[in-house]
């Protein structure tokens, strides 16, 4: 709901989608903006761990760097954290700034 809200705010239409493939890997949320895929999972922990990010590894690996934007991790870590491979664990609270800062 944060995304939307962020999109609705500057009057512009939620690309957002979310994605899971016929193995059941699968990919919280999806953001299109410039069209580039930015892709986020959402995970209820404090101690993110490269397991967490696995989903956002193996998408990167199939949408290739044309189209794929940042991943990020949204948990309950204080702030943002590399967690590996240049996914960032970001916390909760800054999700919409972090959204709002690539419209």
């Amino acid at each position: 709901m944060e995304a939307v809200k962020t999109f609705l705010a500057r009057g512009l239409r939620p690309n957002l989608y979310y994605w899971r493939s016929h193995d059941g890997l699968e990919v919280d949320l999806l953001v299109e903006i410039g069209g580039k895929l930015y892709s986020v999972e959402i995970k209820q922990t404090a101690t993110p761990m490269a397991g967490h990010i696995q989903p956002l590894l193996r998408w990167q690996q199939i949408i290739g760097p044309t189209i794929c934007g940042e991943s990020i991790l949204v948990c309950c870590v204080q702030k943002p954290t590399e967690v590996a491979s240049g996914v960032l664990a970001l916390p909760w609270r800054d999700f919409h700034n972090w959204l709002a800062q690539r419209l």
